[in-house]
C-alpha cells in the first residue's frame, strides 16, 4: 500500500492542468450545463403558473429562482438533444448540486399541486464558477504539438 502511495504522489506531482476555454469544453458536464440553460432561458418562458403544465418554464422573479417539471427536463434532454449520458439519477444529482431541490407546487385551485423543481439564479452562478475544480487526471504523456 505504501508503495502505490509513493506511485500516486509522484504520478500527481507531474500534473499540468491546462484551463480549458468554456466554449471549446465538450465534457458531459459543460454539455449538460449548455442544455440545461437552453432548457431554462432559450425556449417559450411561461408567462403563468399554469403554464408549467404545458411544458415551460416559470421564471419567478419574487423567488429568484427556475421552476420546471423534472420530467420535461428529462424528456428535452434523451428526446429533443439525445443527451443520454446522464441517467435520471444523475440529472437530479447535478440539481441538487445548483442548490435545486423538488417541492409540491401550488398553480392555481382547480390543480391540487405539482411536483416541481425550483432552481435558485444562484445555483447557476455556482456551477460556473466550480466547474473548472471537477477535472479528471489522465496519467497520459505530453505532447508538444497538441492543438489546446
Amino acid at each position: 500500500m505504501q508503495n502505490w502511495t509513493k506511485i500516486v504522489n509522484q504520478a500527481l506531482k507531474n500534473i499540468k492542468i491546462k484551463t480549458v476555454n468554456p466554449e471549446d469544453d465538450i465534457s458531459p458536464g459543460a454539455m449538460f450545463h449548455n442544455y440545461l440553460m437552453e432548457f431554462l432561458e432559450k425556449r417559450a418562458m411561461a408567462q403563468n403558473k399554469q403554464q408549467l403544465l404545458v411544458d415551460r418554464v416559470f421564471k419567478d422573479e419574487k423567488l429568484e429562482a427556475y421552476i420546471f417539471i423534472g420530467q420535461n427536463l428529462v424528456t428535452f434532454l434523451e428526446n429533443q438533444k439525445r443527451f443520454t449520458i446522464f441517467k435520471s439519477r444523475e440529472i437530479q444529482d447535478r440539481l441538487r448540486q445548483l442548490k435545486g431541490y423538488p417541492k409540491r407546487y401550488y398553480v392555481d385551485k382547480e390543480h391540487h399541486g405539482i411536483r416541481v423543481w425550483i432552481l435558485p439564479f444562484t445555483g447557476l452562478e455556482k456551477f460556473v464558477d466550480e466547474k473548472l475544480d471537477n477535472f479528471e487526471v489522465g496519467f497520459t504523456e505530453e505532447f508538444k504539438d497538441e492543438p489546446f
